[in-house]
């Protein structure tokens, strides 16, 4: 009886220094490539695609080296504690470790493979940076649930800290926005913002019986992004706002306290969200900005999302239909594998010189361009096509023109505020040719000059195997956020956590 009694035992019981301090290293380790991912941001929009061996991918990828020497030290640990290997991989915390960090290792041959045989596809929502990102997702949740079974002082704080870098992680996916490159129309950001953010404090409430768990996990999260400001302001890069999810987070935590019904908690949650989001963009920020169509259609898209994870993540039984379920998975994945995504982060293709452009941003939005080819011979070769911009899912033209043997100029007009990637595209001998420069459009006229890397611009291939590659890493997505709302439902009925909400008067 004693030795079955082990064998089901808490391996934090038998070693909790060292658990507790694995348990911490996947938080440091998660947070340290989160910076990481900020500056690789910052990195491409200033300088466009570089080498592998950059510093952000290094600070990155160390980031997720931390993680995966503690999660080796967790299964270490857990098998000398079972001294069974079948034993150990059936916790399910342990189980989650394992496969988020392979997930987030396995993601960066699979992200070379998929330039390698597609073209240019790097944008975040790529199914390889996808499912980069919830592989940490799996490996954050698998330590966030080991740390709810940790007894003591250790518990306080691992709880809190680990809750906020599953809601940074979950956050990253509206990082294109935050960081004003966005690749798709700005009626998606806030509904992401809402439906990642509900994930977050919703799992963060059912491993936890702290009432202010949300508001202080966006505590942590804040004071890691102002870090990341100040970190990417030193270094004179392109950086994210500031995060306000503390106002947010604190109206989640009270509405769970009165135990609200799903939907009023997540439309309640919604409204603040806008509320607080759409004056700080359009009235302090100088980036992505809302017009009264994305409020209007977002906010009920939003709380349709947000109320839809917190049926999924209640303690209780979600009133979701399996077949509803199955079919809106298969609509996602489907959906996911077919958009065309191109790239923010322009300068992948063979370089052929370098192209020196000036480009003057007049007040509302005319954009004036100066192109030159110094050091090139043969400049008579070059002939100009046009001026492109793209934004938020848009691509926009204008004229370009030769006015020297070596000097061309063109104009575009850009319709919205914000920063826009424009391209001079010419051919040489029926080649096409590229080179860009990110400007910013605002109320004040600016001039912004680069010296740029004059490239033929990749193809992006469109064929049925990214189509299958895209089904299968999507498909695997979703079963790892799947995996980590089953666990942390079966842990919130377990220590019995704070939040309970209902559909709604029974």
């Amino acid at each position: 009886m004693n030795n079955g009694a082990m064998v089901k035992s808490n391996p934090s019981d038998a070693t909790p220094p060292l658990l507790t301090w694995g348990m911490a290293a996947v938080i440091i380790g998660a947070a340290t490539a989160l910076v990481g991912t900020y500056w690789d941001e910052g990195w491409h929009t200033d300088f466009g695609r570089d080498t592998f061996w950059i510093p952000p991918h290094i600070v990155l990828f160390g980031g997720v080296a931390i993680s995966g020497v503690a999660v080796a030290l967790w299964t270490f640990l857990s098998y000398l504690q079972h001294k069974d290997l079948r034993a150990t991989l059936r916790r399910g915390s342990l189980l989650l470790g394992l496969i988020g960090i392979l997930a987030t290792l396995g993601s960066a041959p699979i992200d070379d493979f998929w330039h390698a045989s597609f073209g240019r596809d790097s944008v975040l929502f790529s199914a390889p940076h996808t499912f980069g990102l919830f592989g940490i997702f799996a490996l954050l949740g698998g330590a966030l649930l080991e740390a709810s079974r940790i007894s003591g002082l250790s518990r306080r704080w691992l709880i809190p800290f680990g809750s906020a870098a599953i809601l940074a992680t979950l956050l990253v996916m509206a990082f294109e926005y935050d960081a004003d490159v966005p690749q798709f129309a700005v009626f998606w950001y806030l509904p992401i913002l809402v439906t990642a953010s509900t994930l977050a404090f919703a799992l963060s409430h059912n491993v936890s019986r702290d009432e202010w768990i949300a508001t202080k996990a966006a505590l942590i999260y804040t004071a890691l992004m102002v870090g990341v400001f100040i970190f990417l302001t030193v270094l004179g890069l392109s950086k994210p706002i500031l995060p306000v999810v503390i106002i947010p987070a604190l109206v989640f935590d009270l509405a769970a306290r009165r135990r609200l019904y799903r939907p009023i908690l997540a439309g309640l949650f919604t409204i603040v969200w806008f509320a607080t989001y759409a004056p700080y963009l359009n009235y302090v920020t100088d980036g992505v900005q809302l017009d009264l169509l994305d409020i209007a259609a977002g906010i009920p898209f939003a709380f349709v999302l947000s109320w839809l994870t917190l049926m999924l993540t209640s303690t209780g039984w979600p009133r979701v239909s399996p077949k509803i379920l199955v079919l809106l998975t298969a609509l996602l994945v489907a959906n996911l594998s077919l958009l065309p995504v191109m790239a923010h982060d322009p300068g992948q293709g063979d370089e052929i010189g370098q192209m020196q452009l000036v480009a003057s941003v007049m007040e509302g939005g005319a954009v004036n361009v100066a192109a030159s080819l110094p050091g090139i011979e043969d400049c008579e070769l070059f002939n100009p096509v046009r001026i492109t911009a793209r934004r938020a899912g848009q691509t926009l033209h204008g004229t370009l023109e030769r006015k020297e043997a070596c000097r061309f100029s063109g104009a575009i007009a850009l319709p919205e505020r914000g920063r826009w990637f424009v391209y001079a595209e010419l051919t040489r001998s029926g080649e096409d040719l590229e080179a860009w420069i990110a400007v910013i459009v605002s109320d004040n006229p600016r001039t912004f000059e680069r010296s740029s890397s004059l490239y033929i611009p990749p193809e992006s291939i469109e064929s049925p195997l990214k189509v299958v590659v895209s089904v299968i890493l999507y498909g695997v997505n979703i079963v790892m956020v799947g995996a980590v709302i089953v666990l942390f439902r079966r842990q919130a009925r377990t220590i019995g956590g704070t939040r309970e909400v209902r559909d709604g008067p029974q």
